[in-house]
């Protein structure tokens, strides 16, 4: 496409971008050259340059080694973060012979394998390796789908003439490799459809856009050719749109919002010049700088605010710009809207802060940078959650220890009482307890509950923090109640973690403790149904003949529960069968209809009454009234 009608900033960012995609040997360093005179004169953005080196590096294998070596002597312009973001994309294809050098590289196809015989279209190579494997079918489609990823033509032909099966993934990836002869070939057996026209977009191929949408009618967006780095396809796109404040979708964009989210600078100056308005809200209630600011853009955030856009506009989440750039980890943001006087304490509609949202995405660099800012460390979210115990919460040690150095108190607390450590009760949470208690938590801290982080680690049926306060803190008692009623062992039953529970009567807990109902560990651990727990209790000598407030005792409990596991375990252990003054485990089992409750109580030694047979026979129970009839 012919860029002349665009202003030459435009036209020179785009002409050195498509240069990229080009680049080889012959033309690395005139590439090079082109790249460091636009980024020293503003051209392009730094940002604008990696991302469409990151695009090129998934969509052109055979490029990594040049956009490599492109990325690292270029180094001095970008920090080693981007470096490592680079890496680690170009590591996906390649790896380095010898720790962050580019001085040779290796694809990840292996040295003499047929796959690196078809990427470097090394015909004569392939021919001889694969002629004793003619017979693998399964092998041969395999390579075809190979060969037209990679465009190689030789290969292709060899295989459709082995025998090798076209399919419609082989049409897809035609289109991916971009080997016309290929293409052509491929069309005449298989469907082309959406998702040849998507892959060609990804895969940065205009030329086959247009003939799909020529031949086959198949429709793309002016969207897409943003995604995937298209400039020819976006203005031949943009010249359909009729006007600068066209919603071009559902959800009320423009074309401005879309241009938001990539780092070019230079066609969101473009679209502006050309009328386009920069507070247009879409139907989020987000303009265009709060899209700049959602996707971390900012030399998009500061050219729209080097044109006064609106700086602090709420979306319909109640969020505004610096909420969603420290939300998302874009410290870039958060230090461009702070030097230009935005609230860094403002709140969503959650009532966070950018800093419990920086936070809760665990963004330490946006921690940082908030702070710097003033941010209010001792704020609150709805749930009256510090920024602190946000942390801990999401176990963010690096964050905690940040906040720590920075004073913040650790004994802050939420309307009832809990504090931070609190937070450290679940299991994952281990680590950040230790960081607390280093830094003189209050361990002992008790809510206006009275619950303690020993209680609240038993609900969290943690059993590492359980044993180490117990063996550290003597001042934890085993047999101390919360609430006068609910002991620990009680917490831990209700709990049903054989191991903690075994852990707290080898530490002296009551075994026959009850609670508020006159419930015994043993009745409570019946109604969960553990066995495993039952068994050990039983063991450890617990009372099996125990009644509750209301006169039942473990073995009515799990007979109501029709848990027959638990039932026999009880009474294998000298339960008494025949417990309670008018509703008897039979009396229940009867009324149930359960014949194998009947039957095993009935072994043990149950005794029928006629009770026992109304209750079958008013319930409908004919089979339990017969078998009951037959033990009288």
């Amino acid at each position: 496409m012919d860029f002349d009608f665009l202003p030459e900033y435009c036209r020179d960012a785009i002409d050195i971008l498509q240069q990229i995609w080009q680049i080889d040997q012959q033309n690395i360093e005139d590439i090079k050259a082109k790249i460091k005179k636009s980024l020293d004169q503003k051209i392009i953005t730094i940002h604008c340059f990696l991302y469409t080196c990151d695009i090129i590096c998934f969509r052109r294998p055979h490029r990594i080694k040049f956009v490599a070596q492109l990325v690292i002597d270029l180094s001095q312009f970008f920090d080693f973060g981007s470096v490592n973001m680079i890496y680690t994309c170009m590591n996906f294809y390649a790896e380095f012979t010898s720790s962050n050098t580019h001085q040779e590289f290796y694809t990840f196809y292996p040295e003499d394998s047929l796959e690196r015989y078809i990427f470097e279209d090394d015909f004569d190579k392939f021919v001889i390796s694969i002629e004793q494997r003619l017979e693998d079918k399964y092998l041969l489609d395999s390579l075809l789908i190979f060969a037209c990823e990679s465009g190689s033509i030789q290969c292709f032909k060899y295989l459709i003439a082995k025998g090798a099966t076209l399919s419609n993934i082989t049409m897809i990836q035609s289109i991916k490799g971009g080997n016309y002869e290929i293409i052509h070939i491929v069309e005449r057996q298989c469907k082309v459809d959406e998702e040849c026209m998507k892959n060609a977009l990804i895969y940065h191929r205009p030329e086959i856009v247009r003939w799909l949408e020529q031949n086959y009618n198949l429709k793309y967006s002016i969207t897409e050719t943003l995604d995937s780095n298209n400039f020819d396809l976006f203005f031949e796109k943009l010249q359909n749109i009729q006007s600068a404040d066209e919603e071009i979708d559902n959800d009320g964009n423009t074309i401005l919002h879309y241009v938001s989210e990539f780092p070019f600078s230079f066609l969101l100056k473009y679209l502006i010049d050309q009328g386009n308005s920069i507070d247009f809200l879409n139907n989020f209630r987000k303009t265009p700088l709060f899209v700049s600011c959602e996707y971390g853009i900012p030399e998009n955030l500061e050219l729209l605010m080097s044109l006064d856009a609106k700086i602090n506009c709420l979306s319909i989440r109640g969020e505004e710009p610096i909420n969603i750039a420290a939300s998302n980890g874009h410290a870039s943001i958060i230090r461009i809207l702070c030097e230009h006087g935005v609230n860094v304490d403002t709140e969503n509609s959650k009532h966070e802060t950018p800093l419990i949202n920086a936070i809760n995405g665990n963004h330490l660099d946006c921690v940082k940078e908030l702070i710097k800012y003033g941010a209010n460390i001792e704020s609150h979210d709805e749930l009256c959650m510090t920024p602190l115990m946000n942390s801990v919460r999401g176990n963010k040690l690096q964050i905690i220890q940040y906040l720590i150095d920075r004073g913040v108190n650790l004994e802050a607390t939420t309307p009832k009482g809990s504090t931070a450590i609190f937070f450290t009760s679940l299991p994952q949470n281990f680590k950040t307890f230790l960081l607390l208690e280093k830094n003189n938590a209050d361990i002992y801290h008790k809510n206006e509950l009275g619950i303690d982080i020993f209680i609240m680690a038993l609900k969290a049926a943690n059993q590492e923090l359980i044993r180490y306060l117990l063996e550290k803190y003597p001042k934890f008692n085993v047999n101390e109640p919360v609430n006068s009623d609910i002991s620990p062992l009680i917490i831990a039953a209700k709990v049903c973690d054989v191991k903690i529970v075994e852990l707290l009567l080898d530490h002296g807990a009551n075994i026959d403790v009850t609670d508020g109902n006159g419930n015994t560990p043993l009745m409570l651990t019946a109604r969960f149904g553990r066995d495993d727990v039952l068994q050990l209790l039983i063991q450890k000598g617990a009372d099996v003949k125990h009644k509750n407030n209301s006169g039942e005792n473990a073995l009515i409990v799990a007979v109501i529960r029709q848990n027959e596991k638990v039932v026999e375990i009880l009474l294998s252990n000298k339960a008494d069968p025949n417990v309670g003054d008018e509703c008897s485990p039979l009396y229940h089992a009867a009324a149930m209809g359960s014949l194998n409750l009947i039957q095993l109580l009935l072994h043990f030694g149950a005794k029928p009454t006629e009770d026992t047979l109304v209750a079958a026979s008013m319930n409908g129970h004919s089979d339990a009234f017969q078998l009951i009839s037959s033990f009288q």
